[in-house]
């Protein structure tokens, strides 16, 4: 169940037969505050451009799926999908969009329709020429359907060059620092810690945290996505409080902070060994979209 706040503000609350932990989310989403320095060539608003193929730059290369996985979760009835995109070119890949998939053993789609389960889109802000980054997301399949494979499809890219990002723009990085479930008993219900790092002259915009689980051999097990460093609470199976993150975190703000992100129900995959976090940093929020091939973020 999600209920909405006033501008800007969340709260979340997550109770689920396989994730018997209470998790309470409750924040607000930080824009970007910190004054910047006298010189900062960091634009402050998105560049405009033509959406294109993002499989096909100007000149050469494009962004490509250099790894993926996914897992059956929850008895079936869902998939843990993640994946490592790659910009290949000499361009800079802004607000990439890549869709998730969900195929039966006959290659047949087995998603609800986008009207009622989503569009399966995400949106990667910014990606650098050579830069790789994570795809994470949870898909729940129609009544009665088997998983049988994932599909991983960058579609449209804004190619820009890469001066129209200043002199001093450099990626958001995170780093995880520890893994753990607060509550023992309920060991799907995971809070990831990471170290967070943004070398810019000044904040940007974060459009959620992309997660991607690996097992104890490195392949990727799926992945999540989900809105970094807001306070949770989560609760026993008797509704006593036993652990607290303390947020908001403002995410992709200069300098280096720590912060966490949940997978949220209904949690990661059960063979889950590590996971590594990719925080989704902008120049600025979006404009608001409608129809059924809006992003998630």
């Amino acid at each position: 169940m999600i209920k909405r706040l006033p501008a800007r503000s969340l709260v979340v609350l997550v109770v689920a037969s396989t994730f018997a932990a209470l998790v309470v989310l409750a924040g607000q989403w930080w824009a970007g505050t910190t004054e910047r320095p006298a010189v900062c060539d960091l634009p402050t608003v998105a560049p405009a451009g033509e959406r294109r193929p993002a499989g096909a730059a100007p000149g050469h290369g494009g962004i490509r799926v250099v790894e993926q996985g996914a897992s059956a979760i929850e008895d079936g009835r869902a998939v843990s999908v993640g994946a490592i995109v790659e910009n290949s070119s000499d361009y800079v890949a802004y607000r990439t969009r890549v869709r998730v998939g969900v195929l039966d053993g006959a290659g047949r789609d087995v998603l609800p329709s986008s009207s009622t389960g989503g569009s399966g889109v995400i949106e990667v802000p910014i990606l650098e020429p050579g830069e790789r980054i994570g795809i994470g997301q949870t898909r729940y399949l129609v009544a009665g359907a088997r998983f049988g494979s994932a599909t991983i499809t960058p579609t449209t890219s804004v190619w820009l060059s890469r001066d129209t990002f200043g002199s001093q723009y450099t990626s958001v990085t995170g780093t995880v620092t520890r893994m753990w479930p607060p509550v023992p008993a309920v060991p799907s219900a995971i809070d990831i810690r990471y170290t967070e790092i943004s070398h810019n002259c000044g904040d940007l915009t974060p459009r959620l945290t992309a997660m991607v689980f690996r097992d104890h051999m490195g392949r990727i097990l799926g992945g999540s996505v989900n809105t970094g460093g807001m306070t949770a609470q989560f609760a026993d199976e008797h509704g006593r409080i036993v652990f607290t993150e303390s947020g908001p975190v403002r995410e992709c703000a200069q300098g280096e902070q720590s912060s966490w992100v949940l997978p949220g129900p209904p949690g990661p995959p059960p063979a889950l060994s590590r996971a590594e976090v990719f925080p989704y940093c902008d120049l600025d929020f979006p404009p608001p979209e409608t129809g059924v091939d809006k992003s998630v973020n």
